[in-house]
């Protein structure tokens, strides 16, 4: 794919990402204002959990389609890149619906061993992680056969309208909104839009592929399988944890807060989010052919994005943090400082480029894992410790420290080991000719 068509990707797959971040910020300011503090801390904590979960419980599928598909079909192996749909496919749906069923079963347990815990939110989570598990799946599919429109439009448009319109008939007809329905029609929503991502999928697969008998390359798959599991699993906790760790060591509205600044300093992720979304199944492609200087022409061709909207973004946010945080009613413009802080870490992520995906994308998913899991190690203790003695600013210095510890290593392994640099400064470096 020429790189004109890259940007071209990039900027429908941002502007689709852009309306998102529209319609998320205003899912999160409308709830803030429209529900109770108490419950939206719990719908906080919710929307965290179920996020967390889907990583767990989707086994590392949508990785590993994202890998296999491009892989195999860039190696002229339709069989084997229908094959992997397939096992991608059912091992999505075994695990949705196990992980989904133990979720309500522990709830039963917890709310009999804590009177605080809602059993209708529990009920709640347990269903929208099964949703969101499928919609998690269709979206990375839908990217590996190239219809980036119909990965995207679904859940990041049309599911928060509905969200929002839901929303605001609970406040036009002044009935309260509580955590449970919120969680509850997005679940029923969501639902809607992955049955029609799984028709489109369908048809975006060529008859002829469909008609192949599937082959399996259960070698590649068990060797990659773990890997992809382990760093979905562990990069959705090192994100979204923090609400949890918050609602848990101090109360739940406090979650809300925290919850609320988390999701506006991640507004500066949007461009890397879109380059991820195009890109991957390229990068996979490229490395399975050897082309290791097209993977630093890729990464090349997407920074000067990359640094203009994270640096515009980043002074938004720093200089009107507290009106910012002001819009969501209440005390939350007392939270500026986090949002700042915050931000910071989220634009040093965005700088440092796609260098989790890269490293997934060319097998180095083990080492990946060794880092997610060695930042979750001490992140966890410290922003615990850090809630104790500095209140929320301190737990937010700690999220936006391990942002910085999470891209460093990778980025350094990929220019050492691989002549990969997948940062903004990779355009200080001189193009490999040809």
């Amino acid at each position: 794919m020429k790189f004109q068509a890259v940007r071209f990707r990039t900027g429908i797959s941002f502007a689709i990402r852009v309306g998102y971040a529209g319609l998320a910020y205003l899912v999160v300011l409308l709830l803030a204002r429209w529900m109770s503090a108490v419950e939206y801390g719990w719908y906080a904590i919710g929307i965290s959990v179920a996020t967390i979960g889907i990583q767990v419980v989707g086994l590392g599928q949508p990785t590993a389609v994202l890998r296999f598909w491009p892989a195999h079909m860039a190696r002229d192996e339709p069989a084997l890149a229908w094959g992997a749909l397939r096992q991608a496919t059912l091992l999505t749906l075994a695990g949705a619906t196990v992980g989904s069923v133990l979720v309500f079963l522990g709830g039963l347990v917890l709310n009999r061993l804590a009177s605080g815990v809602r059993l209708p939110v529990i009920a709640a989570i347990a269903g929208l992680l099964f949703v969101m598990t499928l919609a998690e799946f269709a979206a990375s599919a839908l990217r590996a056969v190239g219809s980036v429109i119909a990965a995207l439009l679904p859940r990041d448009i049309l599911w928060r309208i509905a969200i929002i319109a839901a929303g605001a008939a609970y406040a036009f007809l002044r009935r309260p909104l509580t955590s449970a329905a919120a969680l509850n029609w997005s679940t029923i929503t969501l639902l809607a839009l992955v049955a029609w991502q799984a028709w489109e999928l369908r048809r975006r697969i060529p008859p002829a592929i469909r008609a192949l008998t599937p082959q399996y390359n259960h070698t590649d798959w068990r060797i990659a399988g773990f890997g992809f599991w382990a760093v979905a699993a562990a990069n959705a906790l090192i994100v979204w944890i923090d609400p949890v760790i918050v609602g848990t060591f101090v109360k739940s509205a406090d979650a809300g807060h925290f919850f609320a600044a988390s999701r506006t300093a991640s507004l500066l992720g949007l461009v890397l989010i879109s380059v991820n979304i195009v890109t991957s199944p390229l990068v996979s492609a490229h490395h399975h052919r050897g082309e290791t200087a097209s993977i630093q022409a890729l990464c090349r061709s997407v920074a000067p994005g990359l640094l203009i909207f994270t640096t515009v973004g980043f002074l938004v946010l720093f200089v009107f943090a507290g009106p910012i945080m002001g819009y969501f009613g209440g005390n939350f413009a007392s939270l500026a400082w986090v949002l700042r802080i915050l931000a910071f870490g989220s634009a040093i992520n965005t700088l440092f480029g796609p260098t989790g995906q890269v490293m997934l994308m060319t097998g180095s998913e083990r080492l990946y894992l060794a880092v997610l899991l060695v930042t979750i190690a001490f992140k966890i203790p410290l922003e615990i410790v850090a809630l104790r003695f500095a209140g929320l600013p301190g737990a937010a210095m700690v999220s936006a420290g391990a942002q910085v510890a999470w891209n460093l290593a990778p980025w350094v392994y990929l220019v050492r080991k691989m002549g990969i640099d997948t940062s903004v400064a990779s355009l200080l470096r001189r193009p490999a000719p040809g």
